[in-house]
């Protein structure tokens, strides 16, 4: 015997046009990629604690899972006394120009050539009087030195790199780091060092939030669109998992670059009827920065040990 609905019908039905109308509304969107951390432009650890910043949650919100995560993916350890190898220095956490997780594009731009001499500047090898004016310019400006003559750095762990916690002299700092090539595997050679000593304060990601990355949700950035906005309130209506986070700064009319951030449930948390649909909006959703995705590109490229956070499974 059928089922008799009255006037109102199956509210399940009901439930599933609705889902179906709010993820056409989204397919029908073209979502612009905004670059959440920059492969230059950004020292992914300071990124990632500031990524919380770029958006903000609504009072209905701020308990959700993904506010939470955002909040706390990277955790400080206790600084320690190292040798760090100098080819594992990766970038500074200042520098004039855009470019500041990338040394090798970082240019110099100190006049280490004598003055009666003509030509293009050079990038060494250095005579001693030349390598310690680099060194005694790095000492005053850089802010990364300690009275001990120790480096400050900041320690990546999830890929193996070295950030020099400096306040100036980014691409001095630069050039001696690339004169390190230029000179013999000899611990007696005059000037230049194969390693340096250097007080290093740890950056780990937060182990338990990489929980949420694998089984919960994925966190996407993005441009903001008003419209998108519409779209996934419409679906947070129907499944609290799916949120939109506006910009924290509102775009004005001639500024409407501003990030936004979306966040859709993996597909093993959708209601059966709904996974097709899901689907294609996990595609439509494909070229977005993926938080999740990045962090473990980052750790099975650079760091087999850091991998297990997302690929518990593996050997």
């Amino acid at each position: 015997m059928a089922m008799w609905w009255g006037k109102r019908g199956n509210p399940e039905a009901t439930e599933d046009r609705e889902w179906a109308d709010a993820i056409a509304g989204c397919l029908a969107l073209k979502p612009n990629y905004y670059p959440a951390i920059h492969p230059d432009k950004h020292i992914p650890s300071a990124r990632l604690a500031l990524l919380q910043d770029l958006v903000v949650p609504g009072p209905d919100a701020r308990d959700h899972p993904a506010v939470i995560v955002l909040s706390t993916l990277v955790e400080g350890g206790e600084a320690y006394e190292a040798e760090v190898p100098v080819r594992l220095i990766r970038g500074v956490a200042q520098s004039k120009g855009k470019i500041v997780f990338d040394l090798g594009r970082l240019p110099e731009t100190m006049d280490l050539l004598d003055k009666s001499r003509t030509g293009p500047e050079s990038f060494g090898p250095l005579n001693r009087r030349q390598y310690a004016r680099l060194c005694g310019a790095i000492k005053r400006e850089s802010g990364a030195i300690d009275e001990s003559g120790r480096v400050k750095l900041d320690f990546q762990t999830w890929d193996g790199c070295y950030i020099v916690r400096n306040s100036g002299a980014a691409r001095r700092l630069a050039l001696w780091c690339r004169l390190q090539n230029y000179y013999p595997k000899d611990i007696n050679a005059p000037g230049p060092k194969l390693t340096v000593q250097a007080w290093v304060t740890p950056k780990a990601l937060n182990e338990a939030n990489m929980f949420f990355f694998r089984e919960h949700s994925r966190i996407l950035f993005l441009m903001h669109d008003p419209a998108l906005e519409a779209a996934i309130a419409q679906l947070r209506s129907l499944d609290p998992n799916y949120l939109y986070l506006p910009p924290a700064v509102p775009p004005r009319a001639d500024d409407a670059d501003r990030p936004a951030a979306i966040v859709l449930p993996m597909l093993h948390r959708v209601a059966p009827s709904r996974v097709g649909q899901s689907v294609l909006l996990q595609h439509w959703a494909a070229e977005l920065f993926d938080v999740g995705r990045y962090l473990a590109e980052r750790c099975a490229t650079y760091n087999s040990e850091n991998s297990r956070l997302f690929f518990p499974d593996r050997d």
